[in-house]
């Protein structure tokens, strides 16, 4: 087994192995996204190109050492990064949501203080903040190589937050400040132990984590099924199934990305500093609006009043 080099680096040399790895997750961005976009015209023609049996070999980010299942296997070249270069990039990813979050809670606090109401004075209804912020994740997603483009990644970090943000603020006037700082604390409580969890377990592999997987799976294809039913008909009891549904996909799912935030699965998503911070803070609020409409639920369970989510200026 290959042993690790734990020695410190000097600011140089981290410097230069940073510039080397940046480069190296280029590469791979780039050919990911030809690869994508090469099986969509072969699916789309229904043919099969020379090209596949020439394709170069694929990049994989290892940390620490080579596992086993990646010795000798001349189709990938293996990056080992070292331990100290990944600590210092999951520094930086937790550094970037807690921002995030911040830009996210103090916005709601301030509405909710000054009880703005929404969904008086902007005629576009909150749900369609929420669908161009799911266009812009997965566009991200898909050509990753937007994430390395100075400042285009600033451009997209801060507006898919403005989004979330802006989203989650048509509701906060219904809630006090008092509450909403409850909801907020409770969140990230949940997060912080749902991390705990991902850090220590032991990583989800083989039966366990199919089965994560297609329940997770299942409870967000129905919350996707919901959300389009609710844009035509929302009785209060069905919007809450649909943040149970979302809630459980989200606590199912958060140790699984925690765990490919901090390199224990196979694949590390290193220099994706803004994809995984945006995650986390996406995690944030879907626990914020889940606690909040378990409230309003009960509140109407009690009194009968559900607010009118219509634009009534």
């Amino acid at each position: 087994m290959p042993t690790v080099n734990r020695q410190s680096m000097t600011p140089e040399q981290r410097k230069e192995k940073m510039r080397e790895l940046k480069q190296l997750q280029r590469q791979r961005d780039e050919e990911d996204t030809r690869t994508t976009l090469h099986d969509c015209m072969s699916m789309c023609y229904l043919t099969e190109s020379q090209e596949d049996d020439q394709r170069k070999p694929e990049i994989v980010f290892v940390r620490g050492e080579i596992p086993a299942y990646l010795r000798g296997d001349q189709t990938k070249i293996v990056v080992v990064i070292p331990d100290e270069l990944y600590r210092r990039f999951i520094r930086d990813v937790y550094l970037s949501a807690c921002f995030y979050i911040l830009i996210c809670g103090s916005t709601w606090l301030i509405i909710s203080i000054l009880k703005i109401n929404l969904r008086a004075k902007v005629p576009v209804p909150f749900y369609v903040w929420f669908i161009i912020a799911v266009f812009q994740f997965d566009m991200m997603m898909c050509y990753p190589k937007m994430q390395h483009i100075f400042p285009l990644n600033w451009i997209l970090d801060f507006l898919y937050v403005f989004l979330l943000t802006l989203g989650g603020a048509y509701g906060m006037d219904l809630l006090s400040w008092k509450l909403l700082l409850i909801f907020q604390g409770g969140a990230l409580v949940l997060i912080a132990l749902l991390h705990l969890m991902g850090i220590h377990c032991p990583p989800t592999q083989g039966l366990c984590e199919r089965l994560m997987s297609c329940l997770a799976s299942i409870f967000l294809f129905a919350s996707q099924i919901l959300f389009f039913v609710l844009l035509f008909y929302s009785p209060p009891i069905l919007c809450l199934v649909f943040f149970v549904l979302l809630l459980s996909s989200q606590i199912i799912l958060t140790p699984y990305n925690v765990q490919l935030i901090h390199g224990r699965l196979r694949e590390i998503t290193f220099f994706r500093t803004s994809y995984s911070a945006l995650l986390i803070c996406m995690e944030f609020t879907v626990c914020v609006l889940s606690f909040g409409a378990f409230y309003l639920f009960y509140v109407y369970v009690e009194t009968g009043v559900w607010p009118n989510w219509s634009y009534t200026g």
